[in-house]
This record gives structure tokens, C-alpha cells and sequence, in this order.
């Protein structure tokens, strides 16, 4: 965020004007002290000029469990769609189980 603030030779206190808050949360967002809530990201996204998800972007959670393994010989759940069953294939993505 502050990249793109100073890109834009923009204060901190200019941006807070913008977006509507405060130069502290400003500070505090740039410190990684603060995450912004969906309305003020939106807000200073918009005053960068630039969409929310390049200002702002969601990292690796700090522990990541990990999947349990797909098994092709493992019965279906009741009800659900058998496209893949038999073949051997693993699904690709979600909507391969629809």
C-alpha cells in the first residue's frame, strides 16, 4: 500500500482524506499493525485507484493442515454424483464432483 501511495505522491494524510479515515489508520495499516475492515479497504483501494485485490491480498495461512489424500477406491458419499468412480481419474477441481 504505501508503494502505491508514494507512486502516487501521495501523504499519508492525503490518503486518509480520501478514503475517509483517519492518518493513524493509514500508519497502521501500512505497519501491518491494522487489517482493514471490507468497507475502509474498499475505501483506500478506490483512492489509490487500483482494485482491492493488487492493494490488498490474502497470504498463506501460517499453518496449513494438510488435505487428506483422495482415494479412487474409497465409496462415494450417499447421494453423490459417480462420474469419476471406476476410472481411476481423481477430479481435477470442484466442479468435477458436481
Amino acid at each position: 500500500m504505501r508503494e502505491l501511495r508514494t507512486r502516487l505522491k501521495m501523504r499519508q494524510s492525503d490518503l486518509a482524506h480520501e478514503a475517509g479515515v483517519t492518518r493513524q489508520t493509514i500508519i497502521a495499516i501500512e505497519k501491518d499493525r491494522l487489517n482493514p475492515s471490507v468497507v475502509v479497504a474498499l475505501q483506500v483501494a478506490r483512492a489509490l485507484r487500483e482494485p482491492l485485490d493488487y492493494v490488498f491480498y490474502l497470504g498463506p495461512p501460517a499453518s496449513v493442515p494438510e488435505a487428506p489424500a483422495f482415494s479412487a477406491t474409497a465409496a462415494p458419499a450417499e447421494g453423490a454424483d459417480e462420474t469419476t468412480e471406476g476410472t481411476g481419474e481423481q477430479p481435477q477441481a470442484v466442479w468435477d464432483f458436481l
